[in-house]
């Protein structure tokens, strides 16, 4: 399944074998409140250029088997899943390094772990940082516990080979864009495990029940809808349910039902013209976060949609390198 694949209606649809449905909104109804966030412009700015140095030049790529699982959901249901990994790693550095995980996104409906961010990956490891990167069972494979699942075996994995990548588990930064975005923001804030010091999310979703929130009428209904990607990631592909049939289910799959003032720090980047995934998604988060005494930082980038308008810039990059130095030590 992916997206490049999916059908293409007229009322901006795309639509997966399942019938699951990932809903572009025609126009934002509700202009996101920014006065505690910081604003920025990045539209004209260049992704971010990696330079080769000495520490690049030693890194070792490994892509493996973490986990041998199973299809949760779906046609293929009990059938053998196989979930990958990639590692980036400084088999000659005298110390081992700390970890940035990408979550990647892809609607919920793709994974596409070996490929996404390269540039962004060969960034963050030229500056000493090991790369890991995760596939996790997507719509029709499973549903959001079985990815939140994912996670934990994955670190698990890290921490029962640290010393064969010379890794430093007890440092790890989270980096979820899109729907990687929500995997990370959940399973950080839910499960508050000590090894994880911080978390990076770019254009993320939060609430699976309010993705919609800022669209007009139309596309607020479609995020709401027994066939939306939301709706299956929650209750599975033949479940018939949505959103509004199970309240209580969908609580339990928002990260903002867990804040107790316990989170590690947060830094969150969001495009004013998100018309995919609500601006105020992580603006919630955000004003959540700091209700209770958390540290987080919001970045609004004016002028950007989902995932385009300067989330891959040098500036943006410098800002997430800055923010992972002061809190993986």
């Amino acid at each position: 399944m992916n997206l490049e694949d999916l059908k293409k209606s007229s009322y901006d649809t795309l639509q997966t074998e399942y019938g699951s449905k990932i809903h572009t909104s025609k126009s934002l109804k509700i202009k996101c409140d920014t006065s505690n966030s910081i604003k920025v412009n990045w539209l004209n700015e260049p992704p971010v250029s990696v330079k080769e140095n000495e520490i690049l030049n030693s890194v070792e790529e490994v892509n493996l088997i973490y986990k041998n699982s199973k299809y949760y959901d779906g046609k293929n249901k009990d059938s053998p899943l196989d979930l990958h990994t990639t590692i980036m790693y400084h088999p000659k550095s005298k110390n081992p390094s700390k970890i940035i995980i990408f979550i990647p996104g892809g609607g919920f409906v793709q994974c596409k772990y070996s490929t996404a961010k390269l540039n962004e990956k060969k960034f963050f490891a030229s500056f000493g940082y090991s790369i890991v990167s995760i596939e996790y069972h997507i719509i029709g494979q499973g549903i959001y516990k079985d990815a939140l699942n994912d996670i934990f075996d994955l670190i698990n994995f890290l921490k029962e080979n640290k010393e064969k990548y010379n890794l430093d588990t007890d440092n790890i930064a989270l980096y979820g864009s899109s729907a990687g975005g929500y995997l990370a923001t959940l399973f950080s804030i839910k499960e508050k495990i000590k090894e994880i010091k911080c978390n990076v999310i770019l254009y993320g979703i939060c609430s699976l029940g309010k993705t919609g929130d800022d669209f007009d009428d139309d596309g607020k209904k479609s995020h709401l809808d027994k066939n939306s990607v939301e709706s299956h990631f929650i209750f599975g592909v033949y479940s018939n349910k949505s959103i509004l049939d199970n309240i209580d289910e969908v609580n339990l799959s928002d990260p903002l039902y867990y804040i107790n003032g316990k989170e590690c720090p947060f830094i969150l980047f969001t495009g004013d013209e998100d018309n995919l995934v609500s601006p105020s998604q992580s603006l919630n988060l955000h004003n959540k976060l700091l209700e209770f005494g958390v540290k987080s930082t919001r970045y609004s980038l004016e002028g950007a949609t989902h995932g385009k308008g300067g989330f891959t810039c040098e500036k943006c990059m410098r800002i997430i390198l800055e923010f992972l130095e002061k809190y993986l030590i």
